[in-house]
Parts: C-alpha cells; structure tokens; sequence
C-alpha cells in the first residue's frame, strides 16, 4: 500500500471511528440482555451470537458508503481530494477499503469475542458456519462495492435504493433455492461448485472495483457534488 494511500485510509477510519466502535459494541449488549433476561441455554445465546455480530455488516456497510461517499459530495470534498497530489484510483481505493476495514472491525471483533467464548466454554459451532461466514464477507465486499459505485453515480436517495434492493433480492432468491431446492443445493455441494462460486465472486468484486475507479474517474468537480 502506498504512503498516500494508507494517508487516506487513515483519514477516512478516523472520520468513522465512533460509528464503527459503536457497531462493535452493539452485539455485545444484546448478547448482554439475552443472557440476563433469556432462559434459554447459554450455548444457544451463544450460538445466535455469532449470526447477530454478522447482522451489524450490513448496517455498517449502508452507513459507512454514506460517510464516506454521500457526505464528500454534499460537502465538496472530492473537489479537496482531487486537488491533492492523489489519483482517482487511490481516493476511490481509499474509501472502499476504509468501508471494508470498518465492518471487519464491526463484524469481527464481536465475531471472535463469541467463538473464544465458545471455545471455552466447549459449545460446538454450527454446521458449515465459517464456510457460511466465508460467504457472508464476499456478500459484504459485493454491497460495497455496489453501492460504492452507486453513490458515485447517482444522487444519495437513489444510490441508497439500488443496492440494498438487489442485495435483498439475491438473499431470496438463495433462500427460496435452499428451501424449495435442497436436491440441488447437496449436488452442488457435492460437485465443489460453491467454493467456485467464491473464487467467481472474489474476481467479480475486483472487476466492479476497478469499474468503480473508471466511474469516478469520468465524473468531473460538478458531477461529484450535491
């Protein structure tokens, strides 16, 4: 990484970090009250621990993008950035990364506070869980990306609709194939095409980045502010 670019990066996790501790934190106070005011086991709160510190992504990605993106643009900071001696690939590599590092942070830290407790205390993990989780980050970098690009390219109403509404749309679409479809979901299973599947996902998220950067890079002063 290089020095302007970890320069940014740096920038934008110190304009998000109260955001991004705050999202941390969260699942450790609902894990708080269910183990207060919940009778069930406490190997079951923990097991449903691990699927609420993945719920937070979501919400950090969507507000994350509106930190980063929507508030540059009402504010007149990629006028600022650009007149620094930075590339368009760097400021929008910059701000990806910075949204990627943010729910990492916000995913993981509670993620690995639970599987130590889990560890500890001998509760098994559920089936395919970190294969799941595996799943859950390239969906992550996915919604990113999209509304990344979204926010470059559209004003902030409509760069907030479009990819949660696919993102929602492809969750169903999944659910309905793993409940009216378990037939195939086994074969694909079986035949390995699911770990392609990630392999095909991780280099679609790399060419929507480098879209991303080509994007930014036709926008000029006028277009890039609200």
């Amino acid at each position: 990484m290089s020095r302007s670019l970890s320069t940014l990066v740096s920038r934008e996790m110190r304009q998000s970090a109260i955001f991004v501790v705050s999202l941390a934190g969260a699942p450790f106070l609902i894990a708080g009250f269910f183990v207060v005011q919940s009778h069930l086991p406490f190997s079951v709160i923990l097991q449903r621990g691990l699927n609420t510190s993945l719920a937070f992504g979501a919400v950090g990605i969507m507000q994350l993008v509106q930190m980063t993106i929507s508030k540059e643009k009402a504010g007149g900071g990629f006028l600022f950035l650009r007149m620094l001696p930075v590339n368009d690939s760097e400021i929008v590599s910059s701000k990806l990364l910075a949204i990627l590092l943010g729910v990492l942070i916000i995913c993981g830290v509670p993620l690995m506070a639970t599987s130590g407790a889990m560890i500890y205390y001998h509760v098994g993990f559920p089936a395919g869980f970190w294969f799941d989780v595996a799943w859950v980050c390239v969906a992550f970098a996915a919604l990113a990306v999209g509304m990344t690009a979204c926010a470059i390219q559209f004003d902030s109403q409509r760069a907030a609709l479009f990819p949660p509404l696919a993102f929602g749309v492809l969750l169903c679409l999944g659910a309905l194939a793993w409940t009216h479809f378990p037939a195939l979901i086994g074969w694909m299973g079986r035949a390995g095409i699911q770990n392609w599947g990630l392999v095909v996902a991780v280099a679609s998220i790399w060419l929507g980045w480098r879209g991303t950067i080509h994007l930014f890079s036709k926008r000029d002063f006028v277009e890039l502010s609200e």
